[in-house]
């Protein structure tokens, strides 16, 4: 029966160190079989069929990658038995550790639902429907943490943007823990994201969303985001930086350039300044996910404030200003949170 451990200062396989890459040659003698080997256009394949054991090698017949197998597959590459040996973290249960402590897993890539047990530059990525405790397999290879992100400078005008994201970030977690799927939330933008921001010239940034995604970005998530804004019974997950740019442009192609009599118009706030679909300094940040956004407005009506928040509704063409300020609209939002967290909220805890 083969025995797994991974700890703080080393890799084990039946009590010999595994350093990754490994040989080919090494890895058998660990297992003491030998395996089916399965070659493909892109690596070569090590099946263990009765140890429940697959190994994947690149480069010069190194391995880079490990994998025990607990759920049978009809796939040629896929151990014809189950792994029936043990896996202990720092000399615990492995697999009853991950269950017991979600918030200690580690993403291995931006986006990742799943997550990995990491110790002594190894990862133990654990895979299968992990909601109902399915584990279908452990995947182990070399981890390299991520290099630690830049933290610009906010100008000083906006320097109580950090405070704001704190309270912020402290009251979706009183709702929404940190290891959900669902809380997406990533360090601030770098400096290279500001660089191909100034290379784009149709589209005016304003300077409050910079500063703000300094403090902290999001990755997008195909369901939804921790991170969102409840208006008008509508939830409206905040956009990751690099994304910003694409909405806009796709609200910009739905106008129609009639130049119409603001009569046309009669769901629009006054307090705008628009005769068609958009306003090109209408600057998205947040979306619906059906063609609704919220957006900065850098050009208001003579009656309304320059950074005023408007609500733009697709099918009913509404545009309505639903706050003065960015700042002013999280403090709405906070404030939802702290009082009664919109319904969907129930949603991302049952599903992340």
């Amino acid at each position: 029966m083969l025995t797994i451990h991974l700890n703080e200062n080393n890799f084990l396989i039946n009590q010999e160190e595994i350093i990754f890459p490994i040989t080919i040659e090494k890895l058998i003698l660990v297992l003491n079989a030998s395996p089916r080997i399965i070659q493909s256009a892109s690596n070569t394949i090590l099946v263990w069929d009765e140890l429940g054991v697959t190994a994947y090698a690149k480069l010069n017949n190194l391995i880079d990658t490990i994998e025990i197998s607990f759920e049978l597959q009809k796939y040629e590459k896929c151990p014809k038995s189950l792994f029936k040996g043990q896996f202990y973290f720092k000399d615990k249960d492995a697999i009853s550790y991950f269950f017991a402590h979600p918030e200690l897993r580690v993403p291995i890539y931006e986006g990742d639902t799943h997550k990995a047990l990491v110790a002594h530059n190894i990862s133990a990525w654990f895979y299968g429907d992990l909601k109902q405790h399915q584990l279908n397999g452990i995947s182990f290879s070399h981890y390299e943490a991520p290099p630690t992100a830049e933290a610009l400078i906010l100008d000083t005008q906006f320097r109580h943007l950090e405070n704001l994201w704190k309270e912020w970030i402290d009251a979706i977690e009183q709702v929404v823990p940190k290891h959900n799927r669902y809380f997406n939330l990533k360090h601030g933008i770098q400096s290279q994201d500001i660089i191909d921001l100034q290379s784009i010239h149709d589209m005016e940034m304003p300077d409050i969303l910079i500063n703000f995604y300094k403090v902290h970005n999001v990755y997008w998530d195909a369901v939804t985001s921790a991170f969102q804004f409840h208006v008008n019974n509508w939830n409206y997950d905040l956009l990751s930086f690099q994304d910003i740019y694409k909405h806009w442009q796709n609200n910009i192609e739905l106008n129609t350039e009639e130049d119409l009599d603001t009569s046309d118009y009669l769901n629009y706030d006054p307090r705008t300044k628009i005769n068609d679909y958009t306003n090109t300094l209408w600057i998205p940040f947040a979306e619906g996910r059906n063609g609704d956004y919220l957006l900065i407005d850098l050009d208001p009506n003579e009656n309304g404030n320059f950074g005023q928040i408007i609500e733009l509704q697709n099918e009913s063409w509404a545009r309505n200003v639903i706050a003065n300020s960015l700042e002013e609209l999280i403090q709405m939002t906070i404030k939802q949170l702290k009082e009664s967290p919109s319904e969907h909220y129930q949603f991302i805890l049952e599903n992340g």
